[in-house]
């Protein structure tokens, strides 16, 4: 391993976000760690990246928060 990227939870909210307004994949939280990471820090300089997304895993009511921004 060659670094940890350290992201806060709202930045987990907004790749979040940012996958079910873009892409239309709903993720759980931990599930959008690598976006999240990527979209804070970006990917120039590291050559092909990939992130895995995982669940789906998430109630109506937190995803209607996530996708409101509040």
């Amino acid at each position: 391993m060659d670094d940890i990227w350290r992201v806060s939870d709202d930045d987990l909210w907004a790749a979040m976000r940012f996958l079910a307004r873009e892409e239309r994949i709903i993720a759980e939280p931990s599930g959008a760690a690598g976006v999240a990471a990527l979209l804070r820090y970006g990917a120039q300089g590291l050559g092909r990246v990939a992130v895995l997304i995982s669940g789906a895993n998430i109630a109506d009511s937190v995803l209607e928060k996530v996708l409101s921004g509040s």
